[in-house]
């Protein structure tokens, strides 16, 4: 399933027949769940043998549905990161843990936000402490009150769903994805003792760059949603600051990020992180993102039967705004921007070390001309890769 994906089209082109023998060189595949102790991994002898000869972990692992039921975020991109700091302690040879959060981790609108750590018992607003353990057994006992009922999977789901968004707001956070993100961090910093850890937050990742090829997403992201429903005619409004920065970075920039900094800190005993963002070095905003995506507009003459269909369109409209306001509501009236001194200071380090500089790392995003990048890389790619 992943190889067969588009972005794997360099290296088949450059190895040709030899494809398959050389992934199968250096991948092998271990199913197991996150969600679990030992990651879901039963049988003991594979256990023994990733303990014995694991050098690196890289947690990219996290569902980013903003309105994801409470129960399925709080597995996976919560308790899924403390089942993953379990198991890297238990790896004799690891050299590093690599996390993968996000920078809406933090919960400041405005100013510079520094890339600062967590802690698991910090306040969030008022006299609220955020107690884990709380959190799953609440989970627990609707799931059980649920199943009690004889409740159907839809009725579960929606109701888990609004759960998640009510804890969400208790907390003063902006979604269910970024709230439970926040606290795979937090219990991230809690449980790593002297594990060496790398932190990397990037922001709203696009499309490719440059690398393997200019274009390459898969799915929609948070802006492509709006520029994909309102290419379609189906969202012509959208609330937002029109001068607060838009925050996007190229995908392979993040990636770049991530092999550059593990080179850089292996075998470290201690925590760097990393914002991967664009708002400081080369920032944009939201109201560039309108003047890039033009669509042109055919009035037509209207008959009653033409009325009464856009009356209906209308309102599937406003029921589409207001949902895209209510899940995007934070990102689109933010004005924060995320301090990338930690990266900077790799770029520097780059340009003197061999081993990272050896590897063509595109790490700086002032080389981007973001007009140039909408018009002719990110939205064509939008839609030859996910539109298709």
């Amino acid at each position: 399933m992943v190889l067969g994906k588009e972005v794997f089209r360099v290296l088949k082109e450059e190895h040709g027949t030899g494809f398959s023998s050389f992934i199968s060189n250096k991948v092998t595949a271990v199913a197991g769940d996150i969600s679990f102790e030992n990651l879901g991994i039963k049988n003991s002898t594979l256990k023994e043998k990733m303990w014995e000869e694991i050098n690196f972990i890289f947690n990219v692992t996290g569902n980013t549905t903003f309105d994801e039921r409470y129960d399925v975020a709080l597995s996976i991109n919560a308790l899924g990161v403390k089942h993953i700091c379990e198991f890297a302690k238990k790896c004799t040879k690891l050299e590093l843990l690599f996390h993968v959060s996000t920078a809406y981790v933090n919960r400041e609108k405005e100013g510079i936000i520094l890339e600062k750590r967590f802690e698991v018992d910090e306040t969030f607003g008022g006299n609220l402490r955020l107690d884990v353990a709380e959190e799953k057994k609440l989970v627990q006992e609707k799931l059980k009150e649920f199943q009690e009922e004889k409740a159907t999977y839809e009725a579960i789901k929606l109701a888990m769903q609004e759960l998640g968004l009510q804890r969400v707001r208790l907390f003063g956070w902006a979604n269910t994805y970024v709230f439970t993100k926040a606290i795979g961090e937090m219990l991230l910093g809690h449980l790593q003792g002297d594990l060496p850890v790398v932190i990397l937050r990037p922001i709203i990742i696009t499309s490719t760059y440059k690398e393997p090829f200019p274009g390459w997403i898969e799915g929609f992201r948070t802006i492509d949603s709006l520029i994909v429903s309102y290419g379609k005619g189906k969202l012509n409004h959208f609330l937002a600051n029109p001068e607060a920065p838009l925050d996007v970075v190229p995908g392979d920039m993040v990636v770049n990020a991530m092999l550059a900094s593990m080179a850089a800190h292996c075998c470290q005993r201690s925590e760097f992180i990393y914002h991967v963002s664009t708002s400081t070095s080369n920032p944009m905003k939201n109201n560039d993102l309108v003047d890039y995506i033009p669509v042109l507009r055919i009035m037509n003459a209207l008959s009653f039967q033409t009325l009464e269909n856009q009356y209906r369109n209308l309102n599937r409209k406003y029921n589409l705004l207001i949902r895209f306001d209510e899940l995007y509501e934070h990102f689109a009236l933010l004005k924060a921007r995320f301090d990338d001194s930690n990266l900077q200071k790799l770029r520097v380090m780059g340009i003197k070390d061999d081993n990272i500089t050896s590897m063509k790392f595109y790490l700086d995003p002032k080389c981007i001309n973001w007009e140039d990048y909408f018009i002719n890389i990110h939205i064509p790619g939008l839609v030859q890769h996910s539109i298709k």
